[in-house]
Formats: C-alpha cells, sequence, structure tokens
C-alpha cells in the first residue's frame, strides 16, 4: 500500500492498522521515503543484527 506523507498524517491510526496486513509506503513529492511495518516484521527483520550504538 501506498501513502502519501499527507494522507498519513490525518489518518495515522488507519495506516496502523493497515500495516498489520502489510508494509505502507509513505511517499513525499511521489517518492518513497519511509515504510511502515508491523512491530511483529520489524522483529523479523531486526532478529540477529546487533543494536547500534
Amino acid at each position: 500500500m501506498n501513502v502519501t506523507a499527507t494522507e498519513f498524517q490525518q489518518n495515522v491510526g488507519c495506516y496502523q492498522d493497515a500495516a498489520l496486513q502489510g508494509p505502507v509506503v509513505i511517499t513525499k513529492h511521489d517518492r518513497p521515503r519511509t515504510v511502515l511495518v508491523s512491530a511483529a516484521l520489524f522483529e523479523v527483520f531486526t532478529r540477529g543484527r546487533v543494536a547500534a550504538g
């Protein structure tokens, strides 16, 4: 799912719910800027990685 940054700001809760089903790509000026994913998917992505710092 793609959504503009403005749409995301106006409907954060809706897109948080959508992220439970799959990644939500947040665009700015028609370019992908960030991706919202569920905590479970984020955990899968980061499992086994050493924290930066």
